[in-house]
């Protein structure tokens, strides 16, 4: 206690900070000179302090209490009283927006999504004009909040959504349109409007990430909501769940890394629409997570011959393939048929869990009318189990790949070990 006692009021108050609210105001108790204190820190962690019906007004009075402007606000709630809640809410937010918050963090946990956000009015409007907000984390919000026909958000670099209901349109584009330096973006467990077009507009963008959750196909094929993104600094695309909606990664000129994870149901005109803007990437990783019977979806059947439409790979130079025990039969032999023929640059091809079920690839590959890249050079296959289907394939590859340097295989695990 000593050596604290030494340290300035400005670095306790800093130390406080790294506490969650609760444990800050605990602190007070301490001595007359830490009574205090906490009124100082410029992080206001509310997010490990369960606000219930019961203590709003705890809330208040620590807001009510600081003295200096916040780095960090973070909100949790439980039991939601729209009655009272949408004041205290909007109060609370415009309260941390007026003393320069730059990381927002508001998680709403309402299990079961008993109100539609939409009706109420929870956001002020200083949230959406807001000067000095770096990072915004809203969780579990049903929908978004009205959002103004003025959105200016000049600092904003980091923007995270998370189950956030019935995405609309305008509103959507009105928010992006105001955010011009926004560099990151996660969509996660959202969900859009049947038959609307989204138009995405993040010039700085730089990483994206789009996480679905695990729900029936709610979509009629005709009706699919499509989301454009037009990103024409992305380096990093990333997209792990079930392929619903028709995403289109637009003018990705700069795109790095493209890593999709797909489970559970997965539709031909998705994967296709996904796939057309990631041409321009260097680097692209297929993975199927999936486990249990292939589910009822439109095939499409390909086999040797491109699937329509889809651009030439000029830039990639490694492709990575995982699969799970699904698929076989279903979209990722024909996207790989494409893939290996159309990139004419690839030097490193990754195989983890080698798909020697897939009959259309593997007699793809044997095909006469099948050509590796002349600069496929390292070859990697992971989990071989040394059947003639699997052989067979790595044949076909040693007669195609003219230029290849590098062969490793590497045999499941026997007893906790891998052979190579």
């Amino acid at each position: 206690m000593d050596r604290l006692s030494s340290l300035s009021d400005d670095v306790l108050s800093h130390i406080l900070s790294f506490l969650d609210i609760q444990s800050a105001v605990r602190t007070s108790i301490l001595s007359r000179r830490w009574k205090y204190l906490y009124m100082y820190a410029t992080s206001l962690d509310f997010g490990s302090f369960e606000i219930k019906l019961s203590n709003r007004y705890a809330v208040n009075r620590v807001l009510l209490l600081h003295k200096v402007n916040i780095k960090k606000f973070h909100l949790r709630m439980t039991d939601y009283d729209v009655d009272m809640d949408d004041f205290l809410v909007k109060s609370w937010i415009a309260f941390a927006v007026s003393r320069g918050v730059e990381e927002l963090k508001l998680c709403i946990d309402d299990d079961e999504y008993e109100y539609d956000w939409s009706y109420y009015d929870w956001a002020p409007g200083s949230l959406f004009i807001s000067q000095t907000l770096v990072v915004f984390n809203l969780t579990r919000g049903g929908t978004l909040p009205r959002i103004p026909s003025s959105v200016w958000l000049p600092s904003l670099k980091i923007l995270h959504l998370t189950e956030i209901q019935r995405l609309d349109s305008s509103s959507m584009t009105r928010l992006f349109d105001g955010c011009p330096l926004l560099q990151d973006l996660s969509l996660d467990w959202c969900t859009w409007e049947e038959g609307q077009i989204y138009t995405i507009r993040a010039p700085m963008l730089r990483h994206l990430k789009i996480k679905t959750a695990s729900l029936e196909d709610i979509y009629s094929p005709t009706s699919r909501p499509k989301v454009e993104f037009e990103v024409p600094r992305l380096k990093c695309f990333e997209f792990i769940g079930e392929l619903l909606e028709l995403y289109c990664i637009k003018s990705a000129t700069a795109l790095a890394t493209a890593h999709i994870t797909t489970n559970d149901d997965i539709r031909s005109d998705c994967i296709i629409s996904l796939i057309r803007g990631l041409s321009n990437a260097t680097t692209v990783k297929l993975f199927d997570s999936a486990y249990g019977e292939v589910p009822e979806c439109e095939e499409i059947s390909y086999h040797s011959q491109p699937l329509p439409d889809l651009p030439i790979f000029s830039n990639l130079l490694e492709l990575e393939v995982r699969h799970g025990p699904r698929y076989s039969e279903v979209v990722l032999p024909q996207i790989l048929q494409h893939l290996l023929s159309k990139s004419p640059n690839l030097e490193t091809l990754v195989f983890k869990g080698f798909p020697y079920c897939y009959e259309d690839l593997r007699e793809f590959v044997q095909s006469p009318i099948f050509t590796c890249s002349p600069s496929l050079k390292v070859i990697h296959v992971h989990d071989f189990s040394g059947c003639a289907k699997e052989e067979e394939m790595v044949m076909g590859f040693l007669r195609k790949a003219v230029g290849l340097q590098e062969l490793k295989i590497i045999k499941k695990r026997t007893n906790g070990k891998r052979e190579h």
